[in-house]
């Protein structure tokens, strides 16, 4: 899916650019959706930009909105 994005050619390295930790940035996302189903009271969270870089990733700016969400029994239990 990460190819499919209009920007994708970027993190090949474009224009002289080198090409960027793709590995980084998919393990950016598995990590957030495990975030996400792990913590139900995050309603929003915005990272804005993230660098994807040579050698890892960073967030430069980051927003979450979280509510209350109701005690879960602890039935699952996902480690990563």
């Amino acid at each position: 899916m990460v190819n499919e994005l209009r920007g994708a050619r970027l993190l090949c390295g474009y224009r002289g650019a080198p090409p960027v930790d793709e590995a980084a940035l998919h393990d950016v996302i598995a990590r957030v959706s495990v975030l996400l189903d792990l913590c139900p009271e995050i309603t929003e969270l915005d990272i804005n930009p993230l660098e994807v870089l040579e050698s890892g990733a960073c967030a430069v700016d980051l927003r979450v909105r979280m509510e209350s969400a109701p005690p879960r029994a602890a039935t699952r239990r996902i480690e990563h």
